[in-house]
């Protein structure tokens, strides 16, 4: 029997991401320990925000061993692969990608699944 990747969210006060289709908690309810209960497969969040940063969320995920990918949300990034760079020599190991639904809606998942999973009103807040 195959399972669904779990997906965990990490909301920031930017962004509000659907969980019909994972977990979302705030940055604040997060820590390594609950990350490793959680066991994700999939971490998905902003590059940084008033909360936190691809470090913070990278660091905690590194600190409970986690092998979760890490999908970060930017917009209009110049040069996104220099971002990856420097977070895996921080964190070696660790499967990141960027995701820049601004410049390119059609080809982001994270779009797609906003508009599959929220009304106008909420699209409209999420991706602005």
């Amino acid at each position: 029997m195959s399972s669904a990747p779990r997906t965990l969210f990490i909301q920031s006060p930017e962004a509000i991401f659907a969980h019909a289709f994972g977990q979302a908690l705030a940055f604040s309810a997060l820590s390594a320990a609950h990350l490793a209960d959680l066991a994700p497969d999939e971490v998905h969040c902003a590059l940084f925000c008033a909360e936190y940063d691809a470090n913070d969320i990278a660091g905690l995920l590194a600190q409970c061993g986690s092998h979760a990918a890490l999908c970060l949300y930017a917009q209009g990034l110049s040069n996104p692969k220099m971002v990856i760079r420097e977070l895996t020599r921080n964190f070696p190991g660790l499967s990141i990608r960027i995701e820049d639904g601004a410049e390119q809606p059609s080809r982001s998942r994270y779009t797609r699944d906003i508009c599959r999973n929220f009304t106008a009103e909420e699209r409209a807040r999420v991706i602005a």
